[in-house]
């Protein structure tokens, strides 16, 4: 997904904070904890790196003006729900991106979750199913922004 969507929304002009870039740079420290041969040496080296990443991604989502949730598969991502609920909560916009058409949610007019259906829907965001209609958004939301 990160090689089609991030592609996508850069030519759009929006600036990204790429969580996959982001803990891209933490692989090399992630390979090296993980190799290690003491367990309680791994576990703190993986303890430590999982909080350098939670941080980062936390001041990612503080930083930016929308969040762009991926919300494909038979259940949403836990670490994607959990940044859903965050962003919400301290008012960001969310835009969610499904093209998994797969009705997912608890009832029929639930698309998936309900309650990260109601964080999207309620920070006035959309849910969108195709690349080209979430950078359409992205675009009139961005020119909105600076009239």
């Amino acid at each position: 997904m990160k090689d089609v969507l991030v592609p996508s929304l850069i030519w759009k002009s929006n600036e990204i904070l790429n969580p996959w870039e982001l803990s891209a740079a933490m692989n090399d420290a992630m390979d090296r904890a993980i190799a290690l041969d003491d367990f309680e040496e791994r576990k703190q080296a993986l303890a430590s790196l999982n909080k350098t990443i939670a941080a980062r991604n936390e001041a990612s989502i503080r930083e930016c003006d929308s969040v762009v949730a991926v919300l494909d598969g038979q259940e949403i991502d836990s670490g994607v729900a959990a940044e859903v609920g965050f962003a919400y909560g301290i008012g960001k916009r969310i835009l969610g991106y499904r093209s998994d058409l797969r009705q997912a949610g608890e009832n029929v007019a639930c698309r998936f979750n309900m309650q990260v259906q109601f964080f999207i829907e309620n920070s006035g965001g959309i849910v969108v199913t195709s690349l080209s209609e979430l950078g359409r958004y992205l675009s009139q939301s961005t020119h909105d922004k600076r009239n």
